[in-house]
């Protein structure tokens, strides 16, 4: 954890009108238990264990939903902590922001300074060493102070082959989690929980084909 940091003002990602995802609202099967087990002691508690904590998984599996999950939850639970979630891209284009306007020392300044620090889609970063190398620093900074990194990817931190090997290693210094493809059951959970969040009136039947439909 960490003390207020109110005074700060740091740059967030661009605004979304869809409803943000919540720990809540996280189906949870044989599928993922791992990972939202870790995700929760994280929410719970920042910075105490599982730093950092990287969740990879294939498109559609809940990896966003987990991590904009913890940070609400930090949120609601730590009300003075600086908390920022932003997905690797956006932070890449902070980075290059800050290069054209050569003004470095006030991004690293920002980004450096926040309590709770979740980047999603960490395999945007592959290719792009300069990036590699500043986003490396970033996080070794945070976690020397203990505050907390959560992380996602598409693969396993080994699997990211055109990232450099001291940021690997860095990622793997943590808790590294899969959450696999959902299982029909969990699948079936999933529809009929947004079924029911949209108020919609679904047949058996329906929710059946979407199950089997969309894996």
């Amino acid at each position: 954890g960490g003390g207020s940091r109110s005074s700060r003002r740091s740059p967030a990602p661009p605004a979304s009108h869809r409803r943000q995802y919540d720990l809540q609202d996280f189906v949870v099967g044989t599928c993922n238990q791992l990972a939202f087990t870790a995700a929760s002691e994280v929410a719970a508690a920042p910075g105490a264990a599982y730093n950092p904590l990287y969740v990879y998984a294939g498109v559609g599996n809940g990896k966003t939903h987990l991590l904009e999950g913890v940070a609400r939850e930090i949120k609601r639970s730590y009300p003075s902590l600086q908390v920022l979630f932003l997905t690797a891209e956006t932070f890449t284009n902070f980075f290059t922001r800050a290069l054209t306007e050569k003004s470095l020392p006030g991004f690293r300044q920002k980004f450096r300074g926040y309590d709770v620090l979740l980047v999603d889609d960490c395999d945007f970063f592959e290719g792009k060493k300069s990036l590699q190398e500043e986003f490396l620093h970033t996080i070794q900074q945070l976690e020397s102070q203990g505050r907390q990194v959560v992380l996602t990817g598409d693969r396993h931190p080994r699997l990211l082959t055109k990232l450099s090997d001291e940021l690997v290693t860095r990622f793997l210094s943590g808790l590294v989690c899969r959450i696999e493809p959902p299982s029909n059951e969990t699948r079936r959970r999933v529809v009929q929980r947004i079924a029911q969040e949209r108020r919609l009136q679904v047949s058996e039947g329906a929710i059946d084909h979407v199950t089997s439909r969309f894996t």
